[in-house]
């Protein structure tokens, strides 16, 4: 791509308010305004190979798991569990990079999903929604669902999800299509070796590194390969530390493939090489860019059937009439299999919705389920009956789980060794915990819940849900509660500690008194 002044003052901006940031790599976080010329010296090298000669560093991999409150099939009931997934981190100047061709690539895919006409069905990782978010896409879909069964029939509302998509995707076909949305036959060589970069990528696990060589506290403006001993790696160099890190096994490569054995299928057949890292600052444009071809097809093949397809990045979500239920997952499935992706089965959900009496009705509609039981359609955080809309429970109990974990950090670091005062920052708490603060879960939560939200001309539509607004209704007596008791036991103890102090002091004077006499 060629160097765009229009993109890259766009990006200056989202550079100076995103970097540094002061995670621990492989390199050292760097002065914004340095990195910012060099990167637009290696973009205007006039050979056009700047990019194409940086040696990108290995990704750092770390797990994430977080607990999860969600509806048990086999139970009838919720339960939780906890999802892993890996997310992997490029360097500092490496993330510069990706981030300036992730917005040139966001601005051409947006252009030209425009352009072809399926915009609306593709929903997440865009900045041109008319600072739409998943309240209204959400409200999108509910609405609609109520319009078509009150007017008569029986829907029907899929949700599949698409297993391992980021470590799935095929490279080949990443590049087709992204060369696609830059309307050009070849990639140039800048262009390219990001390409690769994210393709035959190398990662170290983060754990790992932290026990092999022992790290604790990392000085700060230190980098990883600062702190790596020479006496051990066998050299200063950074070839040296990194051929350390390959012989000892903490530095791998992706290698990743997709079995295929199909002569016909339009991959190929043998080990097609697969697999973009999750987490880097350009993946999750990517991860619209492979869809490319499928979104159009089968957002066609849904509007010729009057259904509805919508897609956030992994989340598929279909709305049809109930008879053509069998078809359309049918041809989703092939679609996707052509594309080399598969279904996650266990997490598909049928929901179906019949008009009973004045009111609208939601059903369990997968194949086991039992005759007339009812059950919610979950969709971008909120659960639909076809009346009423709430909080997904999962998302309320992450929050109270949240917030009672830092409530009790907070009045750990007030009465702590090192704290000289018992004060706690209750403003703090609130800005995070309560509806008082601008920018959290609760806030948001509410703005949910209410007919209307903004001012002037940005004002967008909530649900108007009484339902949400139940939900919602003690969280900050919980808050409240969960704080005094924190603080009474934490001051309890504190008091304890104190006069077991206070008790010693006196029997080592005791002692000492007696030694002298």
């Amino acid at each position: 791509m060629p160097f765009d002044q229009d993109v890259w003052e766009e990006f200056e901006v989202k550079a100076r308010t995103s970097f540094p940031k002061r995670y621990t790599h492989f390199d050292r976080p760097f002065d914004v305004e340095k990195g910012l010329i060099k990167l637009k010296n290696l973009l205007k090298d006039p050979s056009g190979k700047g990019i194409a000669r940086h040696p990108f560093f290995p990704f750092l991999k770390i797990f994430i798991k977080t607990p999860r409150y969600r509806y048990q099939d086999e139970l009838s009931s919720y339960g939780l569990d906890t999802k892993e997934r890996p997310i992997s981190f490029a360097a500092h100047f490496d993330a510069l990079i990706f981030t300036y061709f992730d917005l040139m690539l966001k601005r051409k895919y947006q252009q030209y999903i425009r352009g072809k006409g399926f915009s609306e069905c593709v929903l997440a990782y865009r900045d041109d929604l008319d600072g739409k978010c998943n309240i209204q896409f959400a409200k999108e879909i509910f609405d609609q669902i109520s319009e078509k069964c009150k007017t008569g029939g029986a829907y029907t509302a899929i949700g599949f999800d698409i297993k391992g998509y980021f470590d799935t995707i095929p490279h080949a076909e990443l590049k087709r299509h992204w060369q696609t949305v830059l309307e050009t036959p070849k990639m140039d060589e800048n262009t390219f070796a990001v390409f690769k970069a994210l393709t035959t990528y190398s990662y170290a696990a983060a754990n790992s590194l932290k026990k092999h060589f022992n790290f604790d506290k990392i000085e700060r403006g230190k980098s990883l390969l600062d702190i790596m001993p020479y006496t051990l790696t066998g050299g200063r160099q950074v070839h040296e530390k990194f051929g350390y890190l390959r012989r000892m096994n903490l530095v791998a490569c992706n290698n990743s493939f997709l079995e295929n054995s199909a002569q016909d299928h339009p991959l190929g057949i043998g080990q097609i090489p697969r697999g973009i890292p999750q987490g880097s600052a350009i993946s999750s444009t990517l991860s619209n860019v492979y869809l490319l071809e499928f979104d159009k097809h089968m957002h066609n093949l849904c509007s010729t059937m009057q259904s509805v397809y919508r897609r956030y990045c992994d989340d598929i979500l279909i709305i049809c009439k109930t008879k053509d239920v069998d078809y359309l997952r049918d041809r989703l499935c092939q679609q996707l299999d052509y594309h080399g992706l598969k279904i996650q089965k266990d997490k598909t959900e049928v929901i179906d919705f019949r008009k009973t009496y004045k009111k609208v009705v939601a059903f369990d509609g997968s194949e086991n389920a039992v005759k007339g039981k009812r059950k919610k359609l979950q969709y971008l955080g909120f659960e639909f009956d076809g009346e009423r809309v709430y909080i997904r429970p999962g998302s309320l109990s992450r929050y109270f789980r949240k917030m009672k974990a830092g409530i009790r950090n907070t009045v750990l670091k007030a009465y702590g060794k090192r704290s000289d005062t018992t004060k706690i920052l209750t403003k703090d708490l609130l800005a995070k915990y309560a509806h008082t603060g601008r920018n959290n879960f609760i806030s948001y939560a509410y703005r949910a819940a209410s007919e209307s939200y903004g001012s002037g001309i940005n004002i967008k539509e909530g649900f108007n849900s009484p339902a949400i607004k139940r939900q919602l209704s003690r969280h900050f007596t919980i808050l409240q509660s969960e704080l005094n008791k924190e603080n009474e036991q934490r001051y309890a103890l504190k008091l304890k500690e104190a006069l077991w102090r206070q008790a010693s002091n006196k029997t080592v004077k005791m002692v000492a008194k007696r030694k002298l006499i």
